[in-house]
């Protein structure tokens, strides 16, 4: 469940529109991790694209 939150909303935010605020994020927020900037880039580009088909869903908590 948390994964599909996450990717949620990583598919709510354009890479393209927010790439220096996500820069920002990561190089701020996720620390420390076993992966180089590079690589956390990379796993964030990942997820906008696998979270592409999911756009138009809807998701409902109960």
């Amino acid at each position: 469940m948390a994964l599909a939150a996450a990717v949620t909303v990583l598919a709510a935010h354009g890479a393209p529109a927010g790439q220096a605020a996500a820069e920002k994020r990561i190089n701020s927020e996720f620390q420390p991790s076993v992966l180089c900037k590079t690589g956390r880039m990379q796993e964030r580009q990942w997820f906008i694209e696998a979270a592409e088909p999911c756009k138009s869903m809807a998701i409902n908590v109960l």
